[in-house]
């Protein structure tokens, strides 16, 4: 049996049911817009380099910034941006640097509740533009 139709004006509708292959398809679509589209933000914001360090604009940059934005407590889109394009000015693995003394700072500020407010304020603070 089925799941259990809900009437709406003589109408049956049935709840939408989706497999786990289909919402790992759906997910897959969905990283591989969003890494497209931060690619080409990055490419607009850093034309020649990407950062200091020199790492390339490439799809693993973005992938390995969404693992860091996901392991430092980012959910959003928009502060997962953020965290990936201050990998780029920073360097990739700046969340476990305690340079430069500004960065150390924000991160020990007990007042940042969230990893949002932590990130932005990471953002607004950076000196590279």
């Amino acid at each position: 049996m089925g799941p259990k139709p809900r009437c709406n004006r003589g109408l049956r509708i049935y709840p939408m049911i989706v497999s786990p292959r289909q919402l790992r398809a759906f997910e897959d679509v969905a990283t591989n817009r969003f890494v497209s589209s931060i690619l080409a933000y990055l490419a607009e914001l850093f034309p020649n380099r990407l950062s200091r360090n020199a790492e390339p604009i490439d799809r693993e940059f973005v992938l390995e910034g969404i693992t860091g934005a996901r392991a430092f407590g980012l959910t959003t889109g928009v502060d997962v941006a953020k965290f990936i394009v201050v990998s780029g000015w920073l360097g990739g693995k700046f969340v476990h640097r305690l340079e430069p003394p500004w960065l150390a700072a924000i991160l020990a500020y007990p007042h940042f509740s969230t990893a949002s407010d932590r990130i932005e304020a990471i953002y607004r603070a950076a000196p590279v533009r």
